[in-house]
């Protein structure tokens, strides 16, 4: 029994006595990633008790500074704890408790936040009774990263094992009292025969989902489906599956089913908002509004947020959402990586270098993020800082992607022909992305005024990503200066089909066509692109050309009186090549 000289030491003796019974746990998937923080409380002989919920996968403890693994051994069928086992991790027994009184006097030992274990005091409000089990209610504050953690009282006895606090409760938390927990595998084997096919079902999905066999998950979560349809873990399986194999409209009914049998399946929720994300669908924003609403605590939930707002182009609340995310955990890397983004979508440049500085810090040693920085850099024209950063990276003559973005340093410096080289010399270490440096091959070569060479560059950067439409429409821009025009009027032709609506493809297809002595084609191209934007000098200049090439000489007087309107010098030039003369024609 603990006898703290004076009543204040008690906190500090219930923490002293009680801190070696609890552990700070991660649950990792497949990847290694860390998917949720949690606490345990030792059982004795190497057995101790979590909250484990839904998740599965494998369970990390530090003991005795060094990372111990916990296998699930035994889920509670009564309430979300779990029994967790390792053989190097044996630490004692925390004593036991019986049920406590209202005004009890309690501490809550627990991970918050994955910060560690740390302490909270409060008192017992209430014992509920739900269904046939009991629930201790208390006060002390508990955060994410506290289940599973253990509520003690004055003695440093376990009282219970901490559930979690009571939606729209304030102070209002639960734990699963300590008798019980003992018989968490007696109760366990007790329905050994269904759980263990359940266990065997999920253990063998997560399986799959390591291997990244989504054909295989497929065919398991639909055997699984058959064969217990009220699992929402197999509905969650088959829409993973389907999702990760692009059947977005099966992922999107499977996960809403899942969600129908256990509305807490993070997982299912966060799919569901995925599926309705890739498809445009409106219902995305209430559905990262529900994530954000359900797990406040939780950074994804908002970045899900955020990035709903985003994609509807509301960007002080997607920024709102990403600065919240940010107060959660200061550390994490999304909300940099959006407040960067929203930062650069605005032209904001100052702030979009200044998130990606944070990134940086964040994580010195990814090249990726280092990139990123770069690129910031360029744009608010920081390129000594940009090459000191490429330079002092281990071994950045040897990166390919390194290599490439110190080709831009030099393109942005104004050093054509040592950045075309950089540029080529980075093809040979093998970039993660060779069709961007094909692209930069070809901004270069066109700048030098080499449109054969730069046709080459655009076409190896469209044969490698043919999604990226700004190369084909530069390969045409080089096709014309290289007077490949059959090749470049098929591409321009080509994008006026798919933007109808854009002036700059006309424009374009009317200069080749003016270039191919295609008047009539050419005056129908530049009237439409005009019809579509009227500010354009140049296009204006160029069909009082083709007016008056085809003789239409009232089109050359309108069409020069609008470009007199606009660019008063190139009509000068259009006067005398072309009013001038009519106005002496006898």
């Amino acid at each position: 029994m603990i006898a703290p000289s004076h009543a204040d030491d008690v906190p500090r003796s219930v923490f002293a006595s009680s801190i070696a019974f609890v552990l700070p746990v991660k649950a990792v998937d497949a990847n290694g990633q860390t998917v949720a923080n949690l606490s345990a409380v030792s059982l004795g002989g190497g057995r101790f008790v979590s909250r484990c919920g839904e998740l599965s996968g494998r369970f990390e403890a530090p003991v005795g500074g060094e990372a111990k693994t916990l296998t699930l051994l035994a889920r509670d069928p009564d309430s979300s704890l779990c029994l967790l086992e390792s053989s190097g991790a044996a630490l004692a027994a925390a004593p036991l408790a019986g049920l406590p009184e209202a005004g009890t006097r309690v501490f809550a030992l627990g991970n918050a936040l994955g910060l560690g274990i740390g302490i909270s005091e409060g008192v017992v409000s209430k014992l509920h009774r739900l269904g046939e089990a009991e629930r201790i209610q208390f006060t002390a504050a508990i955060a994410t990263g506290s289940e599973g953690g253990g509520l003690f009282d004055a003695d440093g006895r376990l009282l219970g094992i901490i559930d979690r606090p009571l939606d729209g409760g304030q102070n209002v938390n639960l734990a699963v009292p300590a008798a019980g927990l003992a018989d968490i595998a007696a109760r366990a084997a007790s329905r050994s025969a269904e759980r263990a096919e359940y266990d065997a079902l999920l253990a063998r999905a997560d399986e799959l989902r390591a291997a990244r066999n989504w054909s295989g998950l497929l065919e398991h979560a639909r055997d699984w489906v058959a064969r217990r349809p009220q699992d929402a873990e197999g509905l969650r399986a088959r829409a993973e599956a389907a999702e990760s194999g692009g059947d977005t409209s099966a992922a999107r009914t499977d996960y809403e089913q899942a969600l129908t049998l256990d509305g807490e399946l993070r997982s299912a929720a966060f799919g569901l908002w995925r599926t309705r994300s890739a498809t445009g669908d409106a219902s995305a924003l209430h559905t990262a509004q529900m994530l954000a609403e359900r797990w406040p605590m939780d950074v994804d939930a908002w970045m899900a947020l955020s990035r709903s707002h985003a994609a509807r182009t509301e960007y002080d609340a997607a920024e709102r959402a990403a600065r919240h995310a940010l107060s959660l955990q200061p550390w994490h890397a999304s909300p940099h990586f959006m407040l960067a983004s929203l930062a650069q979508s605005r032209g904001d440049k100052e702030s979009w270098m200044r998130h990606r500085r944070e990134l940086h810090e964040l994580l010195p040693n990814e090249p990726s993020i280092l990139m990123g920085y770069i690129e910031a850099l360029i744009a608010n024209a920081r390129l000594s800082r940009a090459l000191a950063l490429i330079d002092a990276y281990p071994g950045s003559d040897s990166n390919g992607d390194l290599i490439y973005f110190r080709g831009l340093v030099l393109m942005a410096a104004s050093k054509p022909m040592e950045a075309l080289a950089t540029l080529k010399r980075s093809l040979a270490h093998t970039p993660n992305q060779p069709a961007w440096v094909w692209a930069s091959i070809g901004d270069m070569n066109a700048v030098l005024g080499m449109p054969t060479q730069a046709v080459e560059a655009y076409r190896k950067a469209v044969e490698l990503d043919p999604d990226q439409h700004n190369w084909r429409w530069k390969l045409a821009l080089a096709l014309t200066d290289a007077f490949l025009l059959d090749e470049a009027s098929g591409i321009l032709r080509e994008w006026t089909a798919r933007w109808p609506e854009s002036p700059d493809g006309w424009r374009q297809l009317g200069f080749v066509y003016a270039i191919r002595g295609e008047d009539a084609n050419a005056i129908q191209a530049l009237e439409r692109s005009l019809s579509l934007d009227a500010r354009q000098p140049r296009t204006w200049h160029v069909l009082v050309d083709a007016y008056a090439v085809s003789g239409r000489d009232d089109d050359v007087r309108r069409a020069w009186s609008r470009l007199r309107d606009l660019d008063p010098e190139r009509a000068e030039a259009a006067r005398l090549r072309r009013i001038v003369p009519l106005e002496i024609a006898p």
